[in-house]
């Protein structure tokens, strides 16, 4: 956000506009080593527009396994810039707002979608666009692609 369009004061953002639709899991390269995940969030009103959004996570490490093998698993993450952090963001108010994601529990794989829980910590205060940080645990339906 430029500075003639900075926020002057920081508010909690309304996490019951983080309801998520089914989003997707699917490997990023050939060798299947690294994944990303996109999850889009059920479209809300915000400063009287319709905000269409997602939260995207790319160059996930889950070690040796593969999607179909990560039913009933749990990973641990570091943040940025430590080495094997996940790269994420949401888009919001016109700005990147970096995702921290520390942790993820993957629960039952149904019908080729996986339930998952993912802790995260987004950083509204990076890009200064008038939401605190928060830490919220998305619960997320992800089809496998």
């Amino acid at each position: 956000m430029s500075e003639t369009n900075k926020i002057d004061e920081i508010v909690d953002f309304p996490v019951h506009f983080l309801s998520c639709e089914i989003g997707i899991i699917k490997p990023m390269n050939a060798d299947k080593d690294l994944y990303n995940i996109e999850i889009p969030i059920v479209p809300f009103e915000l400063d009287d527009e319709r905000v269409k959004t997602s939260i995207r996570l790319d160059w996930i490490d889950f070690g040796d396994k593969t999607i179909t093998e990560l039913t009933n698993t749990a990973f641990i993450f570091p943040v940025n810039p430590e080495e094997g952090y996940i790269e994420g963001s949401i888009y919001l108010r016109s700005a990147h707002n970096p995702v921290d994601v520390t942790r993820i529990d993957f629960d039952n794989l149904t019908d080729n979608i996986l339930a998952a829980a993912l802790d995260m910590r987004i950083l509204f205060e990076f890009e200064d666009i008038g939401f605190k940080n928060i830490d919220y645990t998305l619960n997320a339906r992800l089809r496998i692609k």
